[in-house]
């Protein structure tokens, strides 16, 4: 049966630190599906992924996935996989046995894992690498498997914190396809990033946090329109009749444009009635709610706390040497 995770007038703040709380009462609800957590620079993202994880636990409120518990319960992490700031491999054990320990410790059998792990090890050129221990791989192949088994498990929330990062453009790419293609409609997907092209392309979801607080939480289509920046040329007067609504801003014209209108059309469009500029900025819906600025790609470029503790093949309670 799907579940869901529900937060309850979340608060929290990292012990020793500032009474300024990372994360200060914060409801909101994840449900089966991709749900996009996104906002400005210490906003609260990995704060909230983090206790999400069951890796540090609220000040105040609580977590609960629903029919099982709160994170923090170890039969309750168990159907958490989590690919955070650090990989959370073991440097002094082979790929395979990387493999094979996180597989039994989340309650896996590993001889179906590596069944699900070979063609995926294939496709991303880590099979070779997989007899080698992983302190000797890069950090890209590293953050690829990673990846690879946290998409492998049978985990019912999966939680993704800038999850590509150290990738290559190319590595980035297929990861991301192969994310895009996962059958996961009953398994709650939470995934940080800055990038809001990858929120755009993947999430059904979006939860913006600004200051620790919830200020945004609804699917993505419910977002405001997209937004074009026009430098007008000034020597052209804007003419009567624009195809769109738009006003003026700090010598430029803001133009909304309908969900339904491609950029490429509404420029047509705009030429066609008239209007003379000098360049055209893109801007998303999303970037206005999420206070990060244009959509890496589209327009102008977008100017935490240790890794998971978790358990080793000595001993489940302590954390190894990730090195």
């Amino acid at each position: 049966m799907p579940v869901e995770v529900h937060c309850s007038n979340v608060s929290f703040h990292y012990p020793g630190r500032s009474l300024v709380e990372s994360l200060d009462h914060v409801s909101v609800t994840f449900p089966p599906g991709r749900t996009a957590l996104v906002g400005p620079n210490g906003a609260g993202k990995t704060s909230l992924i983090k206790l999400l994880a069951g890796i540090n636990r609220p000040t105040s409120g609580r977590i609960r996935l629903a029919g099982l518990g709160a994170p923090s319960e170890p039969r309750v992490r168990r159907s958490i996989a989590a690919v955070l700031d650090r990989d959370g491999l073991y440097g002094r054990l082979t790929g395979w046995e990387n493999l094979d320990f996180l597989t039994v410790f989340r309650g896996g059998d590993r001889r179906v894992a590596r069944a699900r792990a070979e063609p995926w090890l294939a496709q991303w050129e880590l099979t070779p690498a997989m007899p080698r221990r992983v302190d000797t791989w890069s950090r890209g192949m590293r953050q690829k498997l990673a990846l690879l088994l946290a998409f492998i498990s049978d985990a019912q929330v999966l939680l993704l914190d800038e999850a590509w990062e150290g990738l290559s453009a190319d590595a980035r790419e297929t990861v991301l396809e192969a994310f895009g293609r996962r059958d996961d409609q009953d398994l709650v997907t939470v995934f940080a990033t800055h990038d809001l092209s990858e929120v755009e392309r993947w999430a059904d979801r979006v939860v913006v946090l600004r200051a620790g607080r919830v200020v945004w939480d609804g699917p993505i289509s419910s977002l405001p329109r997209a937004r074009l920046r026009v430098t007008l040329d000034p020597a052209a007067p804007v003419p009567a009749g624009l195809p769109f609504p738009a006003r003026r801003h700090d010598g430029e014209l803001w133009i909304e444009i309908p969900p339904a209108v491609e950029t490429s059309a509404a420029i047509e469009a705009l030429v066609r009635a008239g209007l003379k500029f000098r360049s055209v900025v893109e801007e998303s819906g999303l970037a206005d709610v999420a206070g990060v600025g244009a959509t890496p790609g589209h327009g102008e470029a977008t100017a935490e706390e240790p890794g998971p503790p978790g358990p080793t093949p000595d001993n489940p309670r302590e954390t190894p040497d990730r090195r």
